[in-house]
């Protein structure tokens, strides 16, 4: 009896809960057999993925690793602020070189690019991993006051809904009763804070701000803004 608790307790130790977000589902299968095998350990080490990605995964979970679209690893990602433990990866289109601070939630992030070889992310992930258990990180309750997040304000915020939409500038700036000027600068004012390089790029990180359950829809960066 006295060995099976003793087995137990070494296999609860030795597992690894993992979490991933992602849309595309070659992606997430193929990032699961990158992980298996980056922390399988030849068999020492077993890896949980979390089924859904909940308050309750957050917490939970060892290791995070989300899919961001451009502008999204210096945005407000709500959920995170549950994190009690362990490494998050963010898998980015490319690196940024511009030095950034990041939301409270997620500031050790680090980040891979989709093109990575599946070797370099194996190591990419062993090393970091080692390094997790090295420094045993430890998260508090984050607390959204203090938060460097960026933001759009209300007045970007409803030109960002309707630009969204489909709408114009022309159209934008009718409907919300300013100059067309206003709309253009406002939306390079967007673009450069979130540094976004095209409208393909804006499109992209509007679509992971868009609140789906308030009609119409508006977006929420820390907080929400109706129309």
């Amino acid at each position: 009896m006295r060995l099976l608790v003793f087995l137990y307790r070494v296999s609860r130790c030795l597992m690894i809960s993992v979490l991933i977000k992602g849309e595309d589902a070659f992606w997430l299968n193929g990032m699961k057999y990158v992980l298996s095998d980056a922390l399988g350990y030849q068999g020492l080490q077993n890896v949980c993925f979390l089924p859904d990605y909940s308050t309750d995964s957050i917490q939970k979970a060892d290791l995070i690793i989300i899919r961001l679209q451009p502008g999204e690893s210096i945005s407000c990602i709500y959920e995170l602020r549950h994190r009690r433990q362990g490494v998050i990866i963010g898998v980015v289109d490319s690196l940024d070189s511009k030095r950034v601070q990041r939301p409270t939630c997620f500031q050790d992030m680090v980040f891979i690019t989709m093109n990575s070889s599946v070797e370099w992310t194996k190591l990419f992930i062993q090393d970091i991993w080692e390094k997790y258990n090295l420094n045993a990180w430890h998260h508090e309750e984050n607390v959204c006051f203090h938060c460097p997040r960026k933001a759009l304000s209300f007045q970007q915020a409803r030109i960002m809904t309707l630009f969204y939409a489909g709408r114009t500038m022309p159209e934008i700036a009718g409907k919300l009763s300013i100059n067309i000027k206003t709309v253009f600068s406002q939306k390079y004012l967007v673009m450069r804070r979130f540094n976004l390089r095209s409208d393909y790029e804006l499109h992209k990180f509007l679509s992971t701000q868009l609140v789906k359950t308030i009609s119409p829809p508006s977006f929420i960066l820390g907080n929400v803004v109706r129309n």
